[in-house]
């Protein structure tokens, strides 16, 4: 009998006490891949045709928006360097033309953008775009 219960308990300790779905935790996986952020373009890179913007994720920091104009005079090697800020690479070669004139948009102006949640395994990570608003 005392083996029996230690059975059950290491069968426990091992399987996991989690429900038939699969899930554990009682988390639930987001049905939805796309994910929509604002953020301010501090940098852009055009380079054989593979369009990335250089963004600043953490748009309610008083310190960037201070230094916001400082920032964006920099070249993104040097702003990939100091790293201060959450930075992101937003790929933006899948989007046509009619839909996002990359070469109007200044830089130092404030986006929003719909991106695919998988991140590409890059420093900082770059997500591909699928749709980009200029906000200001």
């Amino acid at each position: 009998m005392k083996y029996i219960f230690s059975f059950l308990i290491f069968l426990f300790v091992v399987t996991g006490c989690s429900s038939n779905d699969g899930g554990s935790n009682h988390s639930k996986k987001s049905k939805n891949s796309l994910l929509t952020l604002e953020a301010f373009v501090v940098a852009k890179h055009d380079l054989e045709g593979r369009k990335k913007i250089l963004l600043a994720l953490d748009i309610e920091n008083t310190e960037l928006q201070s230094k916001l104009e400082t920032i964006v005079d920099q070249n993104a090697e040097d702003i990939l360097r100091a790293n201060k800020f959450d930075l992101h690479w937003l790929d933006v070669r899948n989007i046509s033309a009619e839909e996002f004139d990359f070469d109007a948009m200044k830089i130092g102006s404030k986006i929003r953008f719909v991106a695919e949640n998988e991140q590409l395994d890059t420093h900082p990570p770059t997500s591909i775009a699928k749709a980009v608003n200029i906000m200001n």
